[in-house]
């Protein structure tokens, strides 16, 4: 303990007084970056930081984010706009591995077509769109499927104009299926053969398929997400999620599901994922940009060694503010509005100066 003499020296005294000042700066600038009208600008400054974080997301980031989200093994509801937005990305990542585990539930791709003609129309309706004039997406195993069975199927089939095409022409010819009205012959097809949309052979490649409808994807994960119908595919999708976000680059979970968390979310999940992009920046020389900022100055904001798992967003919005948009914040400063709070800043400066 340090004695009398040195705790109230002159030195120590002219720290206390511009300790006092600096917390009068802090009080003024919290006023200013945490004002309803602003924080959405501050916000979206912590946002465009994130978005530039080199690296790529670790388990624990996986795990921390898709818990954030609301899509834990253990979820009852998992309708936030973070969650969706989560799953339409692995929509996008593993399209295949999504079909598969959605069509485990033998009702669900037969309610999928059921429940839009265009989704027919888009997935089926490809023939000879490729430029070399070959089917695509689902045309493909539609074309195939009715060539296998055309001596039972060729009467189902409803065809564009007068008159139809022959088999025999088709075979042929297999671009002349484009001549098919593609809604009715598939809907007159699985009249006819019930469980058709369940029949691999017929669905062909499926690992497009979430393209044709994403939100009705997500929807479905989110039904299996909450338990319906069984609470092991809502532990599978888990697993598959967190599998997925792993190895993905840190900017794009930065960009496409961060925004949409909610504030005690977003800065729990700001405080673990820069310190797993500065294992890259120590690497190199000491203080080297990471994301177009100082490596150190980066995390010293954002590292979960100084929040301990308790970071808090206003705390972490006003000290990346000032840490690191600093710029952003004087121009904020000189707008007309802010007049008063910048000369209550001038003043304090010119006391510190004093002091």
């Amino acid at each position: 303990m340090a004695d009398d003499s040195v705790r109230h020296s002159p030195s120590s005294g002219h720290a206390s007084a511009r300790e006092g000042l600096l917390l009068q700066v802090e009080k003024t600038l919290r006023t200013v970056l945490l004002d309803d009208a602003v924080r959405p600008e501050t916000r979206s400054w912590l946002l465009t930081t994130l978005s530039r974080v080199p690296g790529a997301v670790t388990r624990d980031v996986a795990e921390r984010l898709v818990e954030a989200a609301g899509l834990t093994a253990t979820a009852r509801s998992t309708d936030s706009a973070a969650c969706a937005q989560l799953l339409r990305l692995l929509c996008e990542l593993k399209p295949q591995k999504v079909v598969d585990l959605i069509a485990e539930d033998r009702e669900a791709l037969p309610a999928f077509f059921a429940g839009d003609e265009q989704r027919i129309q888009n997935w089926f309706g490809n023939f000879g769109t490729k430029p070399d004039g070959d089917h695509d997406l689902g045309a493909i195993g539609l074309g195939q499927y009715i060539m296998s069975r055309r001596s039972e199927l060729w009467d189902a089939l409803v065809w564009k104009g007068l008159h139809g095409h022959a088999p025999s022409s088709v075979v042929a010819r297999p671009q002349m299926l484009a001549d098919l009205e593609v809604v009715p012959s598939v809907q007159a097809l699985e009249r006819r053969s019930p469980g058709l949309f369940n029949k691999p052979e017929l669905l062909g490649n499926c690992s497009l398929l979430p393209s044709v409808d994403y939100p009705w994807f997500s929807q479905e994960l989110q039904s299996i997400a909450q338990g319906y119908p069984k609470r092991s595919r809502a532990r599978r999708l888990h697993t598959l999620t967190c599998a997925t976000l792993e190895g993905q680059p840190l900017s794009l979970v930065a960009q496409r599901v961060m925004p949409l968390l909610a504030d005690s979310q977003l800065a729990q999940c700001a405080a673990s994922l820069l310190p797993a992009s500065n294992e890259a920046g120590r690497s190199g020389a000491s203080g080297a940009a990471v994301g177009g900022v100082d490596a150190h100055l980066q995390e010293a904001v954002f590292s979960d060694a100084i929040w301990r798992g308790k970071a808090e967003m206003d705390a972490m919005l006003l000290l990346h503010a000032c840490a690191l948009c600093y710029h952003k914040v004087a121009r904020l400063l000189h707008r007309p509005e802010h007049a008063p709070a910048r000369l209550e800043i001038r003043d304090i400066q010119l006391q510190t100066f004093k002091a």
